[in-house]
């Protein structure tokens, strides 16, 4: 058995293990992870799907609709097993392997293990900012094999079979199934405008494009398979309206204060030099797809994602034709054991990253995760406190409604679709420490503040709850401080 290696393999993985790396020791807060959690064990223990809300006391019992409903049994499936620790190394595997798919579809159009790594890299940088513990990872995977999928049909239809198959199970997963019939869709038209520019009006119907329709249609139709039938996509239009309305952060258009707003910039750039240099001219397939994710992905910092996905295997194409010398030149390398052992630590610095070995890596930072401030904060309150009806910020309610359920109820969490708007504009209303905050919180009797020395420092409501004389500061670990009614207060 040779062991020596040629560059071409560590190239081609580099990128999905940079992914897996940076995920798998993330100790930023789980915004998304913990209400998927809640709902995921609801489900398995009462054997349905939860249709209604169970972790805030503003909209007890209020209908939604769980379209990630699959995805929150596999976290709770995953949690029982192992704990935090397990769902996280599983969904850094799921984005490196999502990579991993980008990277080879990126090889397969550049013939170049260079420009593949090249690109990967960048994608993943591009994306970073929001890749967290979601049920979008499972999307990523889905988009990435589906993109991969329809590009493998041009030579072999079968591959059309694909697209169908994943939107059945995308429709379960994640809110972005949509996009298994958009995809489609832009292939049909690159199809029907080929035939355009071929044969003219009377060509545009060739056996491609009846073969792109016929899928695109099995697809429309796959996502239909689901709990809500077609009502699930009243879903995707209310929560993508509400959350560019309320300006949630990850909802708002990508500004060059955040990393993925600078790396959109820096990509739309280096598209548009490459493109222009290069002497590959880009098809009406791929033109249509850069057209159409392009708008998405200025829309907001969310779906950045897709348009790096999108664009990695396109322009490792055209770099490949604009450096194809040196590019054969840095690929034709011969096996050495110097790229055995590039590879053998890439290994070890991989599984340095793993749960346990990670407090023994001196690139990881030991850093204590919010959510066991939280629970410390809390944990560490006299019994008698009453702590029944709970306000915090919105990305916090989601740990406290799931690590709390059954105890305490939240003022709202991220399930923004269920939330009304005047429910929205009083939340606004406290979190900003208007003159009304106190009224709005004795009327809801909320018993328990749960703020961030941080943000609501910044918002204007910790100055307000320290002058009040109805709170008292009750305890504090980390940046969660925690107030309580003073005894004597008058509701």
């Amino acid at each position: 058995m040779n062991l020596k290696l040629t560059s071409a393999p560590i190239r081609i993985a580099f990128a999905p293990l940079l992914a897996f790396m940076a995920l798998a020791t993330n100790r930023e807060y789980l915004c998304d992870f913990w209400h998927h959690l809640a709902r995921g064990q609801a489900i398995v223990e009462q054997r349905r799907i939860v249709n209604e809300d169970w972790f805030t006391f503003t909209v007890t019992g209020q209908p939604l609709q769980d379209v990630n409903w699959l995805t929150q049994v596999g976290y709770h499936l995953l949690y029982q097993i192992g704990g935090l620790d397990l769902v996280q190394i599983s969904n850094a595997l799921l984005v490196a392997a999502a990579l991993a798919v980008v990277v080879g579809h990126a090889w397969q159009k550049s013939q170049s293990a260079t420009v593949a790594c090249g690109v990967g890299v960048f994608a993943f940088l591009g994306c970073w900012q929001v890749l967290t513990i979601r049920p979008q990872s499972l999307s990523l995977m889905l988009f990435a094999v589906e993109y991969l999928a329809l590009g493998l049909a041009q030579r072999k239809r079968n591959w059309l079979y694909v697209p169908p198959l994943l939107a059945a199970l995308w429709v379960n997963v994640h809110g972005a199934f949509p996009l298994a019939w958009v995809l489609v869709g832009i292939y049909l038209a690159a199809a029907l405008l080929d035939g355009w520019n071929t044969y003219g009006l009377r060509g545009i119907w060739t056996s491609e494009a009846r073969a792109l329709a016929y899928c695109l249609a099995a697809t429309a139709a796959a996502t239909l398979v689901n709990p809500y039938g077609w009502n699930v996509y009243h879903y995707v239009g209310a929560t993508s309206s509400l959350v560019v309305q309320r300006r949630i952060d990850e909802w708002v258009r990508p500004s060059l204060h955040l990393l993925i707003g600078k790396m959109w910039l820096v990509s739309m750039i280096a598209a548009l030099v490459i493109f222009h240099r290069s002497p590959r001219r880009l098809t009406n397939r791929e033109a249509l797809l850069l057209l159409a994710f392009l708008p998405i992905a200025a829309g907001s910092v969310r779906m950045v994602i897709w348009w790096f996905f999108i664009l990695a295997p396109i322009l490792a194409g055209s770099i490949a034709e604009l450096l194809s010398a040196r590019i054969r030149a840095a690929d034709d390398d011969a096996p050495s054991w110097a790229n055995t052992a590039c590879a053998a630590m890439l290994a070890v610095a991989a599984m340095f990253c793993l749960p346990g070995l990670s407090a023994y890596n001196p690139l990881v930072t030991q850093k204590e995760r919010t959510e066991w401030q939280l629970a410390a904060a809390l944990r560490d309150l006299p019994q008698s406190t009453k702590t029944e009806r709970i306000f915090s910020r919105l990305e916090w309610g989601e740990y406290l409604g799931c690590s709390l359920a059954g105890k305490s109820r939240v003022f709202i969490d991220g399930r923004i679709e269920i939330i009304p708007d005047h429910l929205w504009a009083e939340y606004s209303a406290i979190t900003t420490g208007q003159d009304n905050w106190h009224e709005i919180l004795n009327r809801y009797a909320v018993d328990c503040l749960v703020l961030d020395a941080d943000y609501h420092a910044r918002t204007g409501l910790l100055p307000q709850v320290e002058l009040s004389t109805e709170w008292q500061r009750a305890g504090q670990c980390g940046p969660v401080i925690v107030y309580t009614r003073c005894p004597l207060a008058i509701h």
